[in-house]
């Protein structure tokens, strides 16, 4: 458990969410979106705001952006979780609920990866003691230490999932042999 952790919206239901699915390409884009605003110089603040133009939605939708200084592992800006913001080597203590320093992982992908990378992550589901996954996407700001970031609890992915749960029916089904 993160002391961080802000409690959902009064409004926030995982199985029936206000919003379309999102596909890979739109949280790529979305992020893409940040990276330039910040290589043009604009301010860092701007991904405080809530609401903002960085921010689309309610904190468990996450549909917002973060930005990361990966040489101090400090969060930089952070819409929804303004206690998180500063605190040096942060990165560090943020972990998934399988322990995995995700955040950190994602710095390393976007200082060696132009094209930036996803990690995927578990997490607690607010109040039900289930987990979920969050698909997260990273990208590098020019050849600084920053980086943009976005999660996404829900991907529109159903084809790549289709394929998966195929090929794991077929593992499956061979231990009947």
């Amino acid at each position: 458990s993160q002391a961080f952790a802000a409690d959902p919206p009064q409004d926030y239901s995982p199985y029936y969410p206000t919003y379309p699915l999102l596909s890979p390409e739109e949280v790529m884009e979305f992020v893409r979106l940040g990276v330039e605003f910040l290589e043009n110089g604009g301010d860092i603040q701007e991904f405080n705001k809530n609401p903002g133009r960085f921010t689309k939605g309610k904190f468990l939708d996450f549909r917002y952006l973060v930005i990361f200084d990966c040489e101090t592992k400090t969060v930089l800006a952070h819409p929804f979780l303004p206690q998180v913001v500063n605190v040096p080597g942060l990165l560090y203590s943020m972990k998934d609920a399988k322990g995995r320093a995700t955040s950190v992982e994602l710095c390393e992908i976007a200082m060696n990866n132009p094209e930036g990378g996803w990690i995927v992550s578990f997490v607690p589901k607010p109040g039900e003691g289930t987990i979920d996954l969050v698909y997260k996407y990273i990208l590098r700001v020019g050849d600084t230490d920053l980086a943009v970031g976005a999660n996404a609890r829900l991907l529109r992915i159903e084809s790549l999932l289709d394929e998966r749960a195929r090929q794991e029916e077929a593992i499956l089904n061979s231990l009947n042999k």
